[in-house]
């Protein structure tokens, strides 16, 4: 997979430093409903927006972790469109260093309900789905005075740019194409 873009402290705060930890596996998604709306999870506690996706586990591949991933935080089953790319966080002035493996995917099937953990239920965690330039705009131009959060919001910035430069027919669930 393709790096998109490496994040690093140098971006975020001008400082030069490098985290040399292994990086936490991670999984990211534009997913993408039969309306071509995308999912998008509000934080209510922090009133911040990010997309759906969150850690490998132990022996999973990344594929598998984003199908989990995208059922547990909006409760939808999702076919992989095609692979974005990676991109890196690496903050080192937290210790912290992520990889993410990001996919443009569609819902397959009904939309479920949320399986969240008890910290995004106590963050206030919403689903919410919004047009693709909308989404990009919740995104982008987001206030987060958040260390962490300022590395989400270039991440997720980078995939929804991808998204918005690579505006092609993408194929539904079950044939068929759709350009979003």
């Amino acid at each position: 997979m393709e790096l998109l873009k490496r994040i690093t402290d140098k971006d975020i705060t001008g400082a030069d430093r490098i985290c040399r930890n292994e990086p936490r596996r991670v999984v990211r998604a534009v997913l993408l409903d039969e309306n071509d709306q995308v999912a998008v999870l509000y934080i209510g506690k922090c009133n911040f927006y990010i997309l759906p996706g969150g850690g490998i586990e132990d022996g999973e591949k990344p594929e598998q972790a984003l199908r989990r991933e995208a059922l547990e935080e909006t409760g939808c089953r999702c076919e992989i469109v095609r692979e974005l790319g990676i991109v890196e966080e690496n903050g080192a002035s937290r210790d912290y260093f992520e990889k993410s493996y990001c996919y443009l995917a569609r819902v397959a099937g009904e939309k479920g309900a949320l399986n969240l953990t008890e910290e995004e239920t106590l963050e206030d965690t919403r689903l919410e789905w919004h047009g693709i330039y909308r989404a990009a705009d919740l995104i982008k131009k987001q206030e987060c005075p958040d260390y962490e959060m300022k590395f989400s919001v270039m991440r997720d910035g980078v995939l929804m740019d991808e998204v918005l430069r690579n505006i092609i027919p993408v194929p539904h669930v079950g044939g068929g194409a759709k350009k979003i």
